[in-house]
Parts: C-alpha cells; structure tokens; sequence
C-alpha cells in the first residue's frame, strides 16, 4: 500500500482476541485418558501372538505380595512399530507384523528384512474398519488375538495407544505377581507375564 507520496507504508498487524473464557460450561470428560507408547526388547527370537488381554494387562498396580489390579479399563490401538538390529555377522533379519483378520478385514502382513548395516524396520496401523481399530474393554473376552509379531532377538517394539483408566468401575484383577510391593505401579511384558519373552524398558518396574 502506497500513499500520496509513493512511500510504501506498512498495514497494521491485525489486534489479536484475547481469550475471556467460555460463557457456558464445555464438554468435560471425567474419566482419565491419557497417549503412551509402550516400549518393549524381546529376549528371544519367536513368534508372539498379543491378545485383548495382553494390551488391557500392561499397567498394573499390586494390591498385595502376590496380587495385582489393572489399571486401564479401555484401550484403543494406534501403532505398533518394530526394529530388527543386525547381527555381528551382518546376516540379513526379518521382521514382521501380522493384523487378525475377522468378519470386516481380512488378515495382513506388514514385514522387513535387514541388510548390511541398515536394521529391518515396520510401522503399521490397524487396518482401518477393522475390529482391531476400535475401543476395547476389560469386558472383551481377552483371549481374543488382536495381532501377532515375529522378532529377532533384541529387537526393539513400540506399542502406541490411547487408554482410559478405572473411574468408578469396579477394577478387574490382573496377574498374580510374586514379592510384590504394595501400591507400586508395575509394567507388565507384552506376550504376559507368563510368556515373559518380550521385556518392558526405560527403567520400569516390570511385574515380577
């Protein structure tokens, strides 16, 4: 913008709105919800299939020495990630994530191989549709296959999901932990405790 003059003048920055506040109350959610990526390193190679029940199992607080609660009532999964590093012998590895088929979405595999000095790397989210993309709760049957993964060891998964936890439901029991601590807040492996192959890191408490 010129003026008179030919001066080229500068516009004024437009006033920005100061936020006073809602006139009405918003939508308000109570029950805690909260964004984790769960990290995991599998201690042998193998083929683990993961449950409804292993996903629901993987925040834990200890009731008693050798009794546990959940801690999330309802899950939704976002991603599962998986890196495979390469041997010393520089051999190719191969990683791999297998999404359950049902009624809606048929089964599919997402998968790569190391070379070299580049580690084998897979990222996938649940196909869309699927039963796997929407909320599950501690009242799904937990037997139920959500995904498997094949690793080698050392392998690196992240789990991301969204999580609701308990509000006034009444808990639902997790594993039967040995020696724990009273009220201390345990991660749980992601194949369970029983399997125990693929081991919650970054300093955890993990379920003994």
């Amino acid at each position: 913008m010129n003026n008179s003059s030919g001066t080229r003048l500068k516009a004024k920055p437009k006033a920005r709105k100061r936020y006073l506040g809602s006139a009405s109350p918003p939508r308000f959610i109570s029950t805690p919800q909260l964004r984790h990526v769960f990290r995991f390193t599998a201690s042998t190679a193998g083929t683990y299939t993961i449950t409804k029940g292993n996903l629901l199992n993987l925040l834990q607080v200890a009731t008693g020495a050798s009794a546990s609660t959940r801690l999330i009532y309802a899950l939704k999964l976002g991603s599962v990630e998986c890196w495979a590093p390469t041997n010393s012998s520089f051999s190719s590895q191969t990683v791999a994530v297998e999404w359950n088929g049902s009624e809606y979405s048929p089964s599919s595999i997402l998968s790569d191989t190391s070379m070299n000095l580049r580690p084998a790397h897979v990222f996938g989210k649940p196909p869309k549709n699927s039963s796997i993309s929407l909320w599950i709760s501690t009242l799904s049957d937990g037997a139920i296959p959500f995904f498997s993964i094949t690793v080698p060891q050392y392998a690196v998964i992240d789990v991301r999901v969204t999580c609701m936890l308990y509000d006034d439901e009444t808990p639902t029991a997790g594993d039967s932990p040995s020696m724990a601590t009273t009220g201390k807040l345990y991660y749980n492996y992601l194949d369970g405790r029983t399997s125990g192959k693929l081991v919650p890191t970054g300093g955890v408490s993990i379920i003994p």
